[in-house]
């Protein structure tokens, strides 16, 4: 194969291109790649074939984010599909240098061709990948430098309570970030009266597609994304901040009231509490059928691990416990849903219809005068949170990471321990207001299932489920339960 530019190679070229913000969506950028590539070719290889074009359009090449037509176009080369390959500029193929490394070693190990029509790198060489090696750190360098900028800007503006900083438009709010969306403000209204209610996430899922509600992305609404819009802070309008690459649990607010707010705090506080309960994942295989005792309710009376619901072998619904990850049980305890839920839901309606135990549950949940100092000393922690989230955003304050980590720790741990409080007074509030046998009944029959576990919660701590000791029985043998009651 006689070497590029001699005019009769004949090679099989493949072009890639790339852009790694379209924000018109024009593709023009990438066009015009395209086009100096091609002349190029047809300049130093007038023999040669466009085998394919490799278009990956608005994607940044400096994360580590699936690049779809450069796998493909690693694998055609790997595969002899084409034996050379022309970029624009070497930072088009890639901003990081293990990727380049990777190209390096492909164009290598397959004696491939490559060309650039800025830059003049030539891979075959080892003067070549030398200087492929210095642009790919200098591309990687100019990379880090705009991402530390890029964050020092944005904990500047979150300091000082800019009301927007461009990226995905925020649902129910215009594309300033301020301006109310009307219809979908009353979408996102729905949304917290049914939760707070005791409504699910995943009716809530159902609902929004059946009429036609859609994300600002234009996709259907997923579970998660639902809950994060719910316990999101801008929704009750105030600027927050989070670190890029850190957990979700450091996002901080910052400034308070910068835009209308669509949720009240309140209500957010709510919300926060019933959303995040680690409780709520009753059914994690992720069929239809949902599982009431899920979420530690049921534990096996052998090894101590709770149980959670799985279908048998034959699609008969049951709580197993469960050896494979990631749970860690023994395995060797099963129990059938439905005449175990059936059991508890009789068990739990005849306690609660005491008097009494309406009474000592009604004082242990809301002791006299407590309302208003749960609500005051987790108004307080907030504040102090915001506080520190301001703090750390200041550059000119200069607060540590360690330092800001460890108060936070703190003054969450606090804040989850009234947020449990507040979790047994909304369970509570789940029951109808006339408590009797037959309007317990009727409430039960017409529930979903996330107001039930309230109740149920209520009343029950966990019940142990023993090992089964009448071989063949299909009902549901009481010995086999120990119920422990709150």
């Amino acid at each position: 194969m006689s070497p590029i530019g001699a005019g009769s190679s004949g090679l099989r070229w493949g072009i890639y291109a790339r852009l790694s913000m379209d924000r018109q969506g024009s593709g023009l950028a990438v066009e015009r790649q395209i086009a100096e590539c091609t002349d190029l070719l047809h300049l130093i290889d007038p023999q040669g074939v466009i085998v394919d074009v490799y278009v990956d359009n608005d994607i940044s090449a400096s994360k580590k984010k699936w690049r779809p037509d450069y796998e493909r176009m690693i694998k055609d080369v790997e595969g002899g599909r084409i034996n050379a390959l022309a970029v624009w500029h070497i930072d088009r193929l890639t901003r990081r240098n293990a990727e380049l490394e990777r190209v390096v070693e492909l164009i290598e190990s397959k004696r491939a061709f490559f060309k650039c029509v800025h830059g003049d790198v030539d891979l075959s060489t080892h003067t070549g990948r030398m200087v492929a090696r210095i642009l790919g750190a200098v591309a990687q360098g100019e990379v880090e430098q705009k991402a530390a900028r890029q964050k020092s800007a944005n904990r500047q503006s979150a300091a000082k309570g800019k009301t927007w900083s461009g990226g995905m438009r925020r649902y129910g709010y215009e594309a300033d970030g301020v301006t109310l969306v009307p219809d979908e403000v009353k979408v996102v209204r729905h949304m917290v009266e049914h939760v707070l209610k005791g409504g699910s996430v995943r009716s809530l899922v159902d609902w929004l597609d059946k009429n036609g509600h859609k994300t600002t992305q234009g996709n259907p609404w997923l579970a998660r994304g639902i809950t994060r819009l719910l316990v999101n802070p801008a929704m009750a309008g105030h600027r927050t901040y989070l670190e890029a690459g850190r957990p979700e649990e450091e996002r901080q607010i910052v400034a308070r009231d910068v835009w209308p707010a669509i949720i009240t705090d309140d209500e957010q506080r709510r919300l926060e509490v019933i959303l995040r309960d680690p409780a709520r994942v009753t059914n994690r295989e992720g069929n239809s059928r949902k599982y009431l005792l899920g979420g530690g309710v049921l534990i096996c009376g052998l090894c101590g691990r709770a149980l959670a619901g799985h279908r048998s072998n034959s699609g008969k619904p049951g709580y197993n416990c469960r050896k494979s990850p990631p749970y860690s049980g023994c395995g060797r305890i099963r129990i059938a849903a439905g005449p175990l839920e059936v059991d508890v839901a009789g068990q739990v309606l005849a306690r609660f219809a005491s008097p009494a135990i309406r009474r000592r549950l009604a004082k242990a949940v809301t002791p006299e005068g407590e309302d208003a100092t749960l609500g005051q000393e987790m108004t307080d922690l907030q504040e102090k949170l915001e506080q520190l989230g301001r703090d750390y955003a200041d550059p000119e304050v200069g607060l540590p990471r360690e330092a800001f980590v460890a108060a936070s720790r703190s003054l969450k741990a606090r804040l989850v321990e009234l947020k449990a409080k507040v979790k047994q007074a909304q369970r509570f509030e789940a029951l109808p207001e006339n408590i009797n046998p037959r309007s317990l009944a009727e409430w039960w029959a017409d529930a979903e299932m996330e107001q039930q576990r309230m109740l149920v919660l209520t009343v029950l701590e966990h019940i142990v489920v023993h090992p089964s000791t009448r071989i063949g029985f299909q009902g549901l043998d009481p010995d086999r339960l120990t119920y422990v009651w709150r």
